[in-house]
């Protein structure tokens, strides 16, 4: 007899709690320095699958990694002559599905399967001793029952939430619950009908059997196409648009059919050889009819691409018969259940579990996904029917684009001189990482020095002087540092400290003018002072310094040289012819140049054949150049 209940409807509602899981080190501010680790962290939640990559054009992306629920990781960034380097950070964020409620041996005997109706919040279960019960979601109490003493293999709702079809031995059924006296045979086979199924939107019924028969049936349950499979059916699924029919077999083989064409479409192995049939238990289209679905004996997850025909995925998921798959409509995650008593959820294109394995108590002989997979209903081999409400998904897509810095090492050699007189000291701008560097160019590229005004005085070349202050502009040809194995050296003229015996030099600031991105280091010596010195306004005034230049009017073939030494303002000076063999030296000038044009000549009939270097020598410059003697 038919018990009633007044019905509650019950809307589901998915509470969706944001997770997280991003990059909060380093931020948009900070910038990344070739040679040294760039440490990331991450603030996650739950469990999170990680990808991180990096690409120097935005184009092409390299992985850094893949890894779940990592908090820190340290990268290594390439020696690349970049300016920005940019990264990609995915995370997918999954909760931990959770168990609503549990009605244990809701059926006497294996749950064979189960049904929702969201309309009116009604579910059917049925079993393998022939119960068929309808439930109430909300307070989970029964509203009607149908005991068949036969067992039923399948049932499904059709139509409306009072009338279900349901196989059993080799006919099909329809049970109008509403009216008591409903309970007629609508298809019947030569053998067993294991499998059956619905599509309510367009009101299609399809069953098949153990004799390889396949049966359509459309809204008046009026039969509309009948196939002959040649294999026993185990399982039966349409496609979310109703045009596609998927029929997985006793021989390990998923068959999609056109319905409108009637005839068969596209068939697959899941076979892993010809000794073993892989019975096809379970099979699902994805939301967009374009992957579908099957779980097999052998314990494995297969799923195809139908438009290409193609194996893309396989998830070895349990240890043997999957009874129940398919697919979330909310993310990229297969769902699997199994004699093996787990709930197993996969996000695919990465074959990546997003949980433990969920164990129940029995057996799960059937699976029933519901709004999308958002929530799960799982049938047990003891009866029991268990409801989930399934994980929360979040994407998160995070780019970031840092600056890149290549080190160069600014060094400042110690050196001796006495004090009050004006010397050149060297630095050195170092390429440190040996990465060759295009970033410099010679027209514009010069470093703003900053040196301390009580000591220093920088001699500029450009119109010979001399400039005091904390600040001042060093000019300089950085080409060569983007070489390999090549370092610039400048040479800077100075007034040397005085009245202290040792003072440091140091070069605290430098602002490159010319292509960005350099990190300036700073090696600084100490400067020894080898006299003290008057105070500095008792210097001679160094507000001019002479530029001089000379040239060997003709190459010597008698016992003359003549020069031509040209200069812009008086100054004293030395020229002198030393042997490169020997280094001897004899002193051929001393006195003082004017401005203008000089010729000089000088008797060299006393020395011997040979190469020599004739130098001459000012207090502010030394030049030389090779002279032959025949």
């Amino acid at each position: 007899m038919a018990v009633r209940f007044t019905r509650i409807v019950l809307i589901l509602l998915f509470d969706f709690t944001l997770l997280i899981a991003q990059i909060t080190k380093p931020s948009p501010v900070d910038s990344i320095i070739a040679g040294r680790n760039v440490v990331f962290n991450f603030q996650t939640k739950a469990i999170s699958l990680q990808k991180l990559d990096f690409s120097i054009d935005k184009k092409n992306w390299i992985e850094i990694g893949k890894f779940l629920n990592k908090e820190e990781l340290t990268w290594l960034p390439p020696l690349l002559d970049i300016d920005t380097i940019y990264f990609h950070y995915e995370a997918f964020n999954f909760t931990i599905p959770i168990k609503l409620w549990e009605v244990e041996k809701a059926n006497s005997s294996e749950v064979s399967s189960i049904d929702y109706w969201e309309a009116d919040s009604l579910f059917l279960t049925s079993s393998l001793n022939g119960e068929l019960i309808i439930w109430d979601i909300s307070s989970r109490k029964k509203l009607d029952s149908l005991v068949w003493g036969k067992a039923i293999l399948s049932a499904k709702f059709f139509h409306s939430s009072s009338k279900v079809v349901f196989s059993s031995d080799t006919a099909v059924f329809l049970w109008d619950f509403s009216n008591p006296t409903e309970l007629r045979m609508i298809g019947n086979s030569s053998a067993t009908v294991r499998a059956l199924a619905v599509d309510n939107q367009k009101k299609l019924v399809a069953f098949g059997s153990y004799s390889g028969e396949l049966v359509v049936l459309d809204s008046n349950l009026n039969e509309i196409l009948r196939l002959n499979h040649n294999k026993q059916i185990y399982s039966l699924a349409f496609s979310k648009q109703g045009n596609l029919l998927a029929v997985g077999d006793y021989e390990g083989f998923v068959t999609i059919y056109d319905l409108l064409k009637g005839k068969k479409l596209k068939s697959f192995s899941t076979n892993r050889d010809s000794s073993f049939k892989n019975v096809v238990w379970s099979i699902s289209f994805d939301s967009n009819d374009i992957l579908i679905i099957a779980g097999g004996i052998d314990g494995k997850s297969r799923i195809y691409n139908i438009n290409n025909e193609s194996l893309d995925y396989v998830i070895s998921s349990h240890s043997f018969h999957i009874r129940g798959v398919d697919f979330c409509d909310y993310a990229p995650v297969a769902i699997s259940v199994s004699l093996d008593s787990n709930l197993v959820q996969t996000y695919f294109p990465m074959n990546f579990p997003v949980h433990f394995p969920i164990k129940e108590k029995s057996a799960i002989t059937f699976l029933k996904t519901i709004d999308g997979g958002r929530y799960l209903f799982l049938g047990m081999r003891d009866g029991t029917i268990s409801f989930y409400k399934n994980f929360e998904f979040e994407h998160i897509d995070q780019r970031l684009a840092l600056p890149f810095f290549i080190p160069v090492m600014v060094q400042c050699k110690s050196f001796e001189a006495n004090a009050g007189r004006m010397a050149s000291f060297p630095i050195i701008f170092k390429n440190l990482l040996e990465v060759p560097l295009n970033r410099f160019f010679s027209d514009t590229s010069f470093a703003v020095l900053e040196v301390p005004k009580e000591h220093f005085g920088v001699y500029h070349p450009e119109n010979r002087t001399v400039k005091y202050g904390p600040v001042d502009t060093i000019y300089s040809r950085l080409s060569s540092i983007g070489s390999l194995d090549t370092f610039q050296i400048v040479q800077v003229y100075a007034l040397l400290p005085w009245g202290e015996r040792k003072a440091p030099f140091k070069v605290n600031y430098v602002d490159f003018r010319g292509k960005r991105n350099i990190l300036w280091l700073f090696d600084t010596a100490f400067v020894d002072i080898v006299e003290i010195c008057k105070p500095l306004n008792d210097l001679v005034k160094l507000e001019l310094i002479p530029k001089i230049n000379f040239v060997v009017k003709d190459n010597p073939v008698s016992e003359f040289i003549n020069l031509i030494v040209e200069a812009d303002n008086s100054v004293f000076c030395k020229f002198a012819l030393v042997n490169s063999i020997d280094g001897g030296t004899k002193i051929l000038y001393s006195g003082e140049i004017h401005s203008g044009k000089t010729e000089l000549n000088f008797n060299i009939g006393d020395f011997p054949s040979g190469v020599y270097l004739l130098l001459l020598e000012t207090d502010f410059v030394s030049l030389a150049k090779k002279l032959i003697i025949y």
